[in-house]
């Protein structure tokens, strides 16, 4: 059998300086994606773990807000009740209703 290795030319190519192959571009193409997709990753990341924070704080300040409304209602219903309408006007001074008339509507209309 024949070597097939004498076949084969013997020229060696020269490689080529200062020039870029397809396999180079592809490489620097691939590296810069990868580098950019990093630091979206760690840039979204970072942000959502901000945003778990803030999240807390507004939570703990809407749960104030519920109390302090709560607290309002109760004063408001305190405020409110015929007791302290009835204890606010003697502190007033204001004279009671004694005699009071109450008018019907059919009645009203034939006077």
């Amino acid at each position: 059998m024949r070597d097939l290795t004498l076949s084969l030319p013997l020229t060696a190519s020269k490689p080529r300086i200062g020039t870029w192959n397809s396999a180079q571009k592809l490489n620097l193409i691939l590296m810069a994606g990868t580098l950019l997709l990093g630091f979206g990753y760690l840039f979204t990341i970072s942000s959502l773990g901000t945003k778990g924070y803030e999240i807390k704080r507004v939570e703990t300040r809407l749960e104030a807000e519920e109390y302090e409304q709560q607290t309002l209602q109760i004063q408001s219903s305190d405020l409110q009740s015929i007791n302290q309408i009835q204890g606010q006007a003697a502190a007033g001074r204001f004279v009671p209703v004694t005699n009071v008339t109450y008018i019907k509507d059919a009645n009203f209309a034939l006077k």
